[in-house]
């Protein structure tokens, strides 16, 4: 069986507290967003924060969890809702904000980003499967090498 080392624990918690801290940063400053633009720090700011931090910290945990059972899924699956419904959330929710008059472009601007963030994930996506095959073509190259 293999075991993790020191190096890959380390990184595991600097992914799940680096990405939980940007989490609740994002809840809190969304919380504390007001109609004039301006923010107003409050303790809901601070549960917003915490409730932030717990849910990506709780995202990553289930999903280092090397348990595979119906149970952990399931909560694989909730996790990945709420964070996928924040993320949404965190889009559409600052948009209360914007008068009217300036829907249209802010249309074509969010239509520009989701096709140039998906252009990016497509290009992310191409490499993965590059490095991949090369990996499984190293592998067999090893094996005939024996």
């Amino acid at each position: 069986m293999k075991t993790e080392t020191d190096n890959e624990r380390f990184l595991k918690q600097i992914i799940i507290w680096g990405s939980a801290l940007a989490g609740g940063f994002g809840a809190a400053s969304l919380e504390a967003l007001r109609p004039n633009v301006t923010f107003v720090i409050s303790s809901a700011t601070a549960i917003a924060f915490l409730g932030g931090v717990a849910l990506v910290a709780a995202f990553w945990k289930s999903l280092f969890h090397p348990s595979t059972g119906s149970l952990q899924r399931f909560f694989r699956f909730v996790t990945s809702a709420l964070l996928v419904a924040g993320g949404i959330a965190g889009v559409i929710y600052p948009l209360r904000f914007v008068a009217p008059a300036q829907f249209p472009a802010l249309i074509t601007g969010l239509a520009v980003a989701v096709c140039a963030l998906s252009g990016v994930a497509g290009l992310l996506y191409l490499c993965k499967r590059f490095l991949d095959d090369d990996e499984r073509k190293m592998a067999e190259s090893e094996r005939g090498a024996e």
